[in-house]
């Protein structure tokens, strides 16, 4: 995993030195919902924000690396009169993505973005409510 992660930082810092990088932050809210075979879960708020770089390649192409801090969670109810729980969960993510950007007009485009993740799982906690 310290490899995986050094590379990755050598990529970012070399993609740095050139001149044509634009800088983004990144973040956001959601709701989050666990679904399967975990049964009496409910909904969580969730967020994240980070920061990362765009490094085109071609007027449409480019490829947008960042770093992250998630937060993941969810909630239990055990029943009547047995309590809840919350499970709260940070990450630190490091998404690759592939931008591929279309031009609406002059002030506005919509860029398509796909490509994997790394994430590990710094802080957790699963807290009782009686």
């Amino acid at each position: 995993m310290k490899k995986v992660i050094i590379l990755l930082a050598v990529t970012i810092s070399a993609l740095c030195a050139s001149a044509q990088i634009t800088w983004n932050v990144k973040g956001g809210l959601g709701y989050a919902h666990c679904w399967g075979d975990a049964e009496g879960l409910s909904g969580h708020f969730v967020g994240k924000i980070g920061a990362g770089i765009e490094k085109p390649f071609t007027s449409n192409w480019s490829l947008m690396p960042s770093l992250e801090l998630a937060w993941k969670g969810a909630e239990a109810d055990y029943g009547e009169g047995l309590g809840k729980a919350t499970l709260d969960i940070l990450y630190i993510q490091i998404p690759i993505m592939a931008a591929y950007r279309m031009n609406i007009n002059d002030s506005w485009n919509m860029t398509m973005k796909a490509g994997p993740y790394v994430a590990v799982g710094v802080y957790g906690r699963l807290k009782d409510y009686y």
